[in-house]
């Protein structure tokens, strides 16, 4: 892996070589100045973007014959500081950002499965090198995958592909199934399965999977059966809420010297994602964050510690702030407080939200 100079090519640094570096599309975090990279000795790499120096690695997995390991690219979830994988066995994983710490795990379509159980009888499905399409404030995720039994181990024969979706947020330990989808192609079996193409055990394995695609409330997928596919329920906008600065306090004292731009709530599935933008900040220590599960109700605050400041008098600055403790189909209100240097605060909202599971599979076409 390297990194080179955007105008003129030339190399500024590199790191390797890794064994077997077969692997889906790295994933990005600016905030973090790191790289996560995928690669076939089985390992995800997160190396520094300015210096390329390895800050961790984290095993991701070898299929049963051993031959090749991470396959699917990685997806980031900047708000949760989780970064997510998938390995050619069918082990998806989330993995924390700053440490590469396991967090939780799954197999695609043997949940129970773990590296040295042998090969399953049957329904054990990799991932291809397709991208993980993630969507935080649902806290699900989209893969693709194929089946071991037709594509790998009865290589260039036909093999069924699927379209899973995953909740990555609600248990503590794994990532349960939400859906999956199997796609056919003309006629009734066998011959609704198609080529999807596998090699011999021992060489690397090559499934050209379709990667997912997420806008406007649905996941569209083209399938090798050459038809595109559309999920999800009808779209609706979110129920967001833009704000000005408004004070909850009865006193007349000047407010603190914050110009808030926006301040909005996106429901997700069991979770509320809380977005604020700030275009001046002037003495500004950092934000609190209050629900209640009534507009004019008691507010308690849900953030740990203080948020702190990250703008300036001159700009602004962006922030986000993930609620997990909230239920579906529940409406809940939020407000924000700034809190400046000599402790003066100012309230604003409330926005109000209410939790659901959006990307579901109510509607195909």
């Amino acid at each position: 892996m390297a990194a080179c100079d955007v105008n003129s090519g030339a190399k500024q640094w590199h790191v390797g070589p890794t064994p077997l570096a077969q692997g889906g599309n790295p994933a990005i975090s600016i905030p973090r100045n790191t790289i996560f990279w995928p690669e076939g000795d089985g390992a995800v790499w997160a190396v520094d973007l300015t210096t390329g120096h390895v800050k961790w690695t984290a095993y991701g997995g070898f299929c049963t014959k051993g031959a090749t390991g991470v396959a699917s690219s990685m997806a980031v979830d900047e708000a949760r500081g989780w970064v997510l994988g998938a390995a050619d066995t069918g082990h998806l994983f989330v993995l924390d950002m700053d440490t590469g710490k396991l967090i939780k795990e799954t197999y695609m379509g043997v949940p129970t499965w773990q590296p040295g159980d042998g090969q399953p009888d049957s329904g054990f499905y990799f991932a291809g090198y397709s991208a993980i399409a993630l969507a935080p404030a649902q806290g699900i995720f989209y893969i693709s995958g194929t089946d071991y039994d037709r594509a790998w181990q009865g290589q260039f024969s036909k093999g069924r592909e699927k379209l899973f979706c995953y909740d990555y947020v609600s248990n503590s330990t794994t990532i349960p199934e939400v859906w999956q989808y199997q796609f056919y192609g003309t006629g009734t079996p066998p011959a609704n399965e198609y080529i999807v193409k596998g090699h011999d055990p021992y060489q690397v394995a090559g499934y050209s999977l379709g990667s997912p695609a997420l806008v406007d409330g649905h996941v569209y997928y083209g399938s090798w059966n050459g038809h595109v596919y559309c999920f999800g329920d009808p779209y609706t906008p979110p129920q967001t809420t833009t704000t000005t600065v408004v004070s909850t306090t009865t006193t007349t004292e000047v407010p603190t010297l914050i110009t808030l731009a926006s301040f909005t709530a996106e429901p997700g599935n069991k979770s509320v994602l809380l977005v604020w933008e700030t275009e001046s900040e002037t003495d500004n220590a950092g934000f609190n964050v209050y629900r209640s599960e009534s507009a004019d109700g008691e507010y308690l605050k849900i953030n740990d510690q203080l948020i702190a400041a990250a703008g300036s008098p001159a700009q602004g600055a962006s922030y986000s702030f993930v609620d997990d403790s909230v239920k579906n189909r529940k409406m809940y209100y939020y407000k924000l407080e700034d809190i400046d240097t000599s402790g003066k605060s100012t309230f604003h909202g409330p926005v109000q939200a209410m939790p659901k599971l959006i990307y579901g599979i109510s509607k195909r076409r």
